[in-house]
């Protein structure tokens, strides 16, 4: 029917900037974006062990969303340790997956709200919500194919 690609209801940013970009061709100079994540090198930290890929990929699944939404709320209050303990465990699964710029989106969020600074905030974590809603489709894109 010519549809080639959808997001359910409720829309969720990470997950729409994701199906535009898987839908879109990007545009930067003629090239294609970056991967989200390093495959060679997460196959690689999994010493051939890729049986547990499918349940690390649906624990992220599950636990970004409310990291991102705990980052939010901490935001919105202006609860600097409630954004570094997020944006902390988010950069811990971001580690996990090689996915070096969610890693450094999420460290940047981390390290502000160390020093109680929110100001920037909002900007990141809109950045960072891109970046993990890429990885995420990458991901799964990676276990149709293994």
């Amino acid at each position: 029917a010519g549809m080639d690609n959808f997001v359910t209801k409720p829309i969720r940013r990470p997950e729409l900037m994701a199906a535009i970009a898987h839908t879109v061709p990007a545009r930067n100079s003629g090239s294609a974006a970056p991967p989200a994540f390093d495959r060679a090198k997460l196959l690689n930290e999994l010493g051939g062990a890729t049986n547990v890929l499918p349940r690390m990929v649906s624990l992220f699944a599950e636990t970004a969303p409310v990291l991102i939404a705990q980052i939010r709320a901490g935001l919105e209050t202006q609860d600097a340790p409630a954004v570094f303990r997020a944006a902390h465990n988010l950069r811990g699964s971001a580690a996990q997956f090689c996915a070096s710029a969610a890693y450094t989106a999420a460290q940047k969020l981390e390290e502000n709200s160390r020093r109680g600074d929110l100001k920037e905030g909002p900007a990141q974590l809109a950045d960072l919500e891109s970046l993990v809603g890429r990885l995420q489709t990458e991901l799964e894109q990676l276990l149709e194919t293994a």
